[in-house]
């Protein structure tokens, strides 16, 4: 017997200050999703147990977190609960400067799933933190300098030292930028070149005391410097609301990082090209510490006419690229050498082509087209994974469906064919 039980709940105050979010998926076993090979029952669908509790006033923002596991199989940090005030940012005085405060209360509990948890030991906490900052923004004639100084202290009920420990931190950041505009007959261009300054202090307890619950438990000492030029141009010919053409290039520059060998480890380069029919994009990272090419992202989107479309990118990850949640946050590349880096699973070089395809055959007749070819993973074979479907309406009430998909598998190949029908309304 199999059972799942999910759930979504929403709530408003009259004057929609205040709301209520709830959800939750109830599980009976791991193997459900799998047992059962349908898009209502795809991994990537299930919903975190949760709720979300808002009040906005006019002199604050408040509000309550929390996220629970109810299934023994997952593993999860959980928020039992958090809360937050947060007072509306004001000025000082008159001297320009704004401040922003911030106080969060929770108690987190890092839960393992069932069959990790003799490896991954479990643990919990009390926490208890702080954020404020000050700011001050210049402008002159097309130049723009933020200077901004904060504090951010977080207590902690437990740690990896078994005891209470404080945490403090001070942060410093300078951003300025200076925008060049000019016009001609057929285009417009707009050319930035800026400069960001990110640092933090040396913090009270080295990175390894506190418990990581996320990317907000982990300080360390940082002297980061990107400095770049961005250039926009829109075509007057294909007016647009995005920019026709947009060329990002930037480099990082470490300073007083033990894990770097040279100042500017890295460069990188964002490009977009825009046309009502057509988009293009390449994202890339060279690597000037070990001469490689770190990641690259390209990909090309192209809407025929009403009939066909389609989109395709190539993914490239080299094994000096580390599989982080936010690749503009550089704690853990200032914490952790080059050589742990790789020997952990954070180091995942890899190439994916993912290709999409629509295409109307007949006039309720849709067609769509997936495909994912990967290959170049370390000890591991090539995949080609894919997934025919085709959707149509019956009578303008009723949804068909049949899929077709393809997929790697442990001991060989993996296939499902799926039929399904459902009542929609008009």
């Amino acid at each position: 017997h199999h059972y799942r039980l999910q759930g979504d709940v929403r709530s408003y105050s009259k004057d929609k200050s205040s709301h209520l979010f709830i959800t939750y998926d109830w599980l009976s076993d791991k193997t459900l999703q799998t047992n059962f090979k349908t898009d209502n029952f795809e991994l990537t669908q299930a919903k975190q147990t949760t709720i979300e509790v808002r009040n906005t006033q006019n002199s604050m923002l408040s509000g309550l977190n929390g996220r629970f596991r109810i299934n023994n199989f997952e593993g999860m940090r959980q928020q039992l609960p958090e809360t937050f005030w947060s007072p509306r940012p004001f000025q000082i005085g008159r001297s320009g400067i704004i401040s922003q405060n911030r106080l969060k209360l929770s108690y987190l509990d890092y839960v393992s799933a069932s069959g990790v948890e003799p490896d991954v030991p479990d643990f919990s906490s009390a926490r208890l933190s702080t954020s404020n900052e000050i700011y001050r923004p210049f402008s002159y004639k097309g130049f723009s300098l933020t200077p901004t100084f904060g504090f951010r202290g977080v207590f902690y009920s437990d740690s990896q030292k078994h005891q209470p420990i404080f945490q403090a931190v001070f942060n410093y950041n300078l951003f300025g930028i200076f925008s060049l505009e000019r016009s001609f007959k057929t285009l417009r261009h707009i050319a930035s070149p800026y400069f960001h300054f990110n640092g933090l202090s040396n913090p009270e307890q080295p990175p390894d005391s506190p418990y990581i619950f996320s990317l907000n438990d982990g300080f360390n000492h940082l002297d980061l410097l990107q400095t770049g030029i961005k250039n926009v141009f829109y075509l007057k010919n294909f007016p647009l609301l995005e920019p026709n053409f947009a060329l990002d290039l930037y480099t990082y520059a470490f300073f007083k990082a033990h894990t770097f060998e040279k100042i500017i480890p890295k460069l990188r380069c964002n490009l977009t090209w825009n046309f009502p029919s057509i988009a293009i994009h390449s994202h890339l990272e060279w690597n000037f510490e070990d001469d490689t090419l770190n990641y690259v992202n390209s990909g090309l989107s192209w809407t025929i006419n009403e009939n066909f479309a389609f989109k395709t990118e190539l993914r490239h990850r080299s094994r000096f690229y580390w599989r982080n949640d936010d690749p503009d946050n550089f704690i853990m590349q200032v914490t952790r050498t080059v050589p742990e880096l790789l020997s952990s699973p954070l180091s995942d070089g890899r190439n994916s082509l993912i290709t999409r395809l629509q295409l109307k055959i007949a006039p309720q007749w849709i067609a769509r087209i997936e495909s994912h070819i990967g290959w170049g993973r370390q000890g591991e074979p090539g995949y080609n994974a894919i997934k025919l479907n085709l959707s149509t309406t019956i009578s303008t009430s009723w949804k068909v469906n049949i899929s077709y998909s393809h997929s790697p598998a442990p001991d060989g190949k993996n296939d499902h064919f799926n039929f399904s029908m459902s009542l929609v309304k008009n």
